[in-house]
């Protein structure tokens, strides 16, 4: 099951990338982080808006990436998805062969 992963509940969310098959792989729990760490980086640039002349270049910055790391998620578990379905239908073909 591809998907947006931004819109699951994190327990969830951890709960499959524990388990082996469909699911988010390594591609996306490490897009994943990354969007939580930009996260973090626009809660800290929005805090210090009064304070730091950069913040707002910062948490537009951590905006984009938190996005693209989104879209990165994404497409890895289409990619994911896709090389599970051809390692079945693999395993389906040397299956008749025998």
């Amino acid at each position: 099951m591809s998907g947006d992963y931004l819109e699951e509940r994190l327990g969830a969310l951890l709960g499959r990338l524990a388990t082996p098959g469909r699911g988010p792989g390594g591609g996306s729990a490490a897009a994943l982080t990354i969007a939580l760490a930009a996260g973090t980086i626009r809660m800290v640039a929005r805090s210090g808006a009064g304070s730091w002349d950069e913040a707002g270049g910062l948490a537009a910055q951590a905006d984009a990436i938190a996005e693209r790391a989104g879209e990165l998620a994404a497409a890895d578990a289409e990619a994911w998805d896709a090389a599970l379905a051809a390692l079945r239908e693999a395993e389906g073909e040397q299956g008749e062969d025998a």
